[in-house]
This record gives structure tokens, C-alpha cells and sequence, in this order.
């Protein structure tokens, strides 16, 4: 089975398997992080995603696949992500206490 990439090169699923083993075996690296490094994480992940460049790659897969517009791009899939983002900044460092 293939999987399509934003990258516009096929991902398959020993690739995806591989990139799901090292992330897990990286847990508890990221056990050991503080809330500040967690949040520069999420910020990056956010400024990458709003970056015209990279939104207009992410724009154009999603237009390929579900003939959605730019517009509703941001509106919708990009919307939820930037929610998601500010609710971890939010409440990070209580979840983390926890």
C-alpha cells in the first residue's frame, strides 16, 4: 500500500512504520523535556505551517484530493491546528503537573 505525501513523492508503509518506531523509541527522550521546550515545539510546528510557502504546498494537496479551496483550507484543516496549538500553550504546564 502507498500513502501520498504532501512531498509529492509516494510514502510507503515501511517508511511510515520506520518514521512510527523512531518517534516511539524517542518518548522517553521527550519524558524529560520541560514545558518551555514543549511549547517551542509546538510553536515551531505552527510557524511552519502558516509560512505562505508551506501553506500553499499543504493548499494545493488537499485541493488535489477533496477540491477544496485555499480559503477553506485555512478556514478548516489549518483552523483546527492553530486551536490545537494555542490550547497545548495553554494548558501545558498544568497537564504536565498532573
Amino acid at each position: 500500500m502507498t500513502v501520498v505525501s504532501t512531498h509529492r513523492q509516494p510514502v510507503t508503509m515501511p517508511a511510515l512504520q520506520d518514521l512510527f518506531d523512531r518517534q516511539h523509541a524517542h518518548v522517553p527522550v521527550m519524558a524529560h523535556t520541560s514545558a518551555r521546550q514543549r511549547i517551542e515545539r509546538v510553536d515551531r510546528i505552527w510557524n511552519y505551517i502558516k509560512s505562505e510557502s508551506n501553506f500553499q504546498v499543504l493548499a494545493e494537496a488537499i485541493h488535489k484530493d477533496f477540491r477544496k479551496p485555499a480559503f477553506e483550507v485555512w478556514a478548516t484543516e489549518v483552523g483546527i491546528i492553530k486551536q490545537a496549538a494555542l490550547a497545548v500553550r495553554r494548558g501545558l504546564r498544568q497537564w504536565m503537573m498532573d
